[in-house]
């Protein structure tokens, strides 16, 4: 919580009492600027305007330095602390076992608060690269080598060429 004083060039208002406050327009959302009109009770006269704006602190989980696009984000790599939510919606990590595993979709820089839009998972088989193809029916399985067609994804499904008979499933 941040907390700033009214300005010293204001006309001698001293008020034995706390300041009654009464917004002046409703703000368009509750993290926006807003005026509100400040009285002494039982003195009118001595009122004042003024604009006054919430900021709304969380926990998130920060970068304690640089990611590099694509690297995979280790434990070491974060930290959490505070950081102030501002006007936009975005979804915060706030555990660091939310992010550890995962990579930068872009680079970030070192004091930077994650949001989920900045990650994703990690690529698991890259293109080229030798893969093991199963085919399950009950209990029987089969097992051939592929050579994967596309990078991918946890959860992907990507083309995989069967080495031996050449076909593309």
């Amino acid at each position: 919580q941040k907390v700033f004083a009214l300005p010293t060039d204001l006309p001698g208002l001293t008020c034995p009492q706390p300041l009654q406050v009464e917004a002046e327009q409703q703000p368009s959302s509750v993290l926006g600027r807003k005026r509100v009109r400040l009285t002494c009770a039982g003195q009118p006269a001595s009122s004042i305007t003024v604009t006054a704006q919430a900021t709304v602190f969380i926990r998130a989980v920060v970068a304690t330095q640089v990611l590099e696009r694509e690297e995979p984000i280790s434990e070491a790599m974060l930290t959490v602390r505070e950081v102030s939510l501002g006007k936009q919606d975005q979804a915060y990590f706030n555990r660091i076992d939310q992010v550890e595993g995962l990579s930068a979709k872009r680079r970030i820089r070192a004091d930077q608060a994650l949001t989920q839009e900045m990650l994703t998972s990690p690529w698991l088989v890259r293109r080229g690269q030798r893969v093991t193809m199963q085919a399950r029916h009950g209990a029987i399985q089969a097992n051939t080598e592929g050579e994967a067609l596309t990078d991918g994804r946890k959860g992907d499904v990507i083309r995989v060429k069967n080495v031996t008979s050449g076909k593309i499933i």
